[in-house]
């Protein structure tokens, strides 16, 4: 792959020679191109045990009895949505 860097200062040094018009056209592609990246490709949230254990988050599931397992059961729902992904 080229290049990340030049390929950016490309279309960026690109940008004033497209006609105003199509700056919209470019906006919804952009927009169009982000929509494709799935979840498993953005980058993971970083933060610190701390910070997560003081999250709403943590112990979402701890009163639920029809769970068990939290680590199998996360698997479960991966391996739905996963499927319901890819077909």
């Amino acid at each position: 792959m080229a290049n990340v860097e030049a390929i950016k200062a490309y279309i960026v040094s690109s940008l004033d020679l497209l006609p105003p018009e199509s700056l919209e056209l470019l906006k919804e592609f952009v927009a169009f191109l982000r929509s494709r990246i799935s979840e498993e490709e953005e980058p993971a949230p970083k933060g610190t045990a701390e910070e997560f254990a003081r999250s709403p988050l943590f112990g979402l599931w701890a009163d639920r009895e029809d769970i068990g397992d939290s680590v199998e059961f996360a698997g479960k729902l991966r391996k739905q949505a996963e499927r319901r992904r890819y077909g």
